[in-house]
């Protein structure tokens, strides 16, 4: 009998399955609402039965501690290194997510190399190709097409390609790639931002109970800082209308730069990182957030909802949330400054207005980014795609070669840089 327990014992820590995550950064939910996504993927997939080991090239950090703290084994790697190699291997991983496309450019070969039953998961957090696009055209570099393709949006879609199945954060992306792109649907997986539960309107402060506008971003991401100077433009203008008014800008990394906007005189208050977020959210009564460019979806705004602050921002900021006409305040196009100013004014003085807008948020969450569903929904194609995974890739053609030349190229040019930095030293 003690022969047999024990057996079981090593048969399920056999068979435990293990998922490996390769992540751009240790994942900081105070900084950016792709950190609080990884911690939201990280809880699904340990839901699901996963052993997981977050790994990065990104120094330690405080968050590195954290995920100890829920359970996630951490590593840090290197890139061009082989020592990568016998790592993944005597981990050998079911299961092996790529936080960006940069990543799996990087390892995405090795781990095909050194653990081919592996499947690989892309996790795109938004369409890099598509904010470039953006950006180029606000900043009058160039005008907004997708063909032809960038070189960046041929490494993003050949990126995706290559996996087995990649995460789209945004139903807008979503309907770009297969519709716009051709890509087949069966390579991708919709799942957004998700929230656990509606928020209780009892713990939510009113429009009374709250004060000022605010603006709130991760400043290392350009759309942030270009919103911010959009914002130094349109302040003065709705100051001018509410002489008792500040506009409070919160957000991690900012520098010397942001940090000299910061006029007190003028209401323009620069606070800079603020560890909970939602202390902000639950005093301050608009969210102003005039984005310019941008992909994916905008966390702020998504937030600002659950906690019962309405947004006054841009057809780039409500994208994938949802339409322009059923909006948690107002969204208008981008660079409209006396729009802006007008609807904020609104907004912000008018208070059944402000509520309509507040229960409007709340039922954008609860009938589209509620967790459990689309979390569920993960988990099952997940393990769908895992079942038939030798079938699947039998029959991506594409992905097949692509995944070919990818480790080929890959493959000598890190070891020719391996070799270079071995002499180096």
């Amino acid at each position: 009998m003690p022969c047999n327990w024990i057996q079981g014992i090593f048969y399920l820590v056999k068979r435990m399955k293990k998922l490996l995550i390769i992540g751009h950064r240790w994942p900081d939910p105070t900084a950016s609402a792709a950190g609080s996504r990884m911690l939201q993927l990280i809880k699904a997939l340990q839901q699901g039965g996963y052993e997981i080991t977050f790994s990065t090239t990104e120094t330690d950090s405080p968050f590195r501690e954290k995920l100890l703290n829920v359970g996630v084994k951490s590593q840090t790697i290197s890139v061009n290194d082989d020592g990568f190699d016998v790592w993944v291997r005597s981990l050998n991983p079911d299961v092996v997510v790529f936080d960006r496309f940069m990543m799996e450019e990087q390892f995405g070969w090795r781990v095909a190399e050194q653990i081919p039953e592996a499947m690989r998961i892309l996790d795109t957090e938004d369409l890099h190709f598509l904010r470039d696009l953006r950006r180029r055209e606000v900043m009058n570099l160039h005008p907004y097409s997708l063909k032809p393709l960038s070189e960046l949006a041929k490494r993003e879609l050949a990126s995706i390609l290559r996996c087995d199945l990649s995460l789209i954060i945004s139903e807008k992306e979503m309907e770009l790639l297969t519709t716009e792109l051709n890509i087949d649907g069966k390579h991708l997986h919709y799942i957004p931002i998700v929230f656990d539960k509606a928020r209780s309107p009892g713990n939510i402060p009113g429009f009374s109970a709250r004060s000022d506008f605010m603006f709130i971003g991760n400043f290392k991401h350009a759309p942030n800082v270009d919103a911010l100077q959009q914002l130094k433009t349109i302040w003065p203008k709705i100051r001018k209308q509410l002489p008792k008014a500040s506009l409070n800008v919160y957000g991690a990394y900012a520098g010397d730069k942001i940090m000299s906007l910061n006029d007190n005189a003028g209401g323009l208050k620069i606070r800079g990182y603020i560890p909970e977020a939602s202390e902000a959210f639950l005093s301050h009564r608009v969210l102003l957030a005039p984005l310019r460019f941008g992909a994916g979806l905008k966390g702020k705004l998504l937030e600002s909802m659950y906690f019962g602050i309405p947004s006054v921002t841009t057809s780039v900021g409500s994208e994938g949330i949802a339409a322009a006409n059923d909006w948690s305040g107002f969204t208008l196009t981008p660079g409209d400054h006396n729009l802006f100013v007008e609807k904020a004014v609104k907004l912000y003085s008018e208070p059944e207005d402000w509520k309509r807008a507040a229960i409007k948020g709340e039922e954008i969450l609860e009938g589209r980014f509620l967790e459990s569903g689309h979390l569920n929904r993960f988990l099952g194609r997940l393990e769908e795609r895992r079942e038939t995974l030798e079938a699947y890739r039998s029959s991506d053609i594409i992905g097949s070669i692509l995944n070919t030349n990818h480790q080929l190229a890959y493959r000598y040019l890190s070891k020719y840089i391996t070799l270079k930095n071995l002499q180096k030293n």
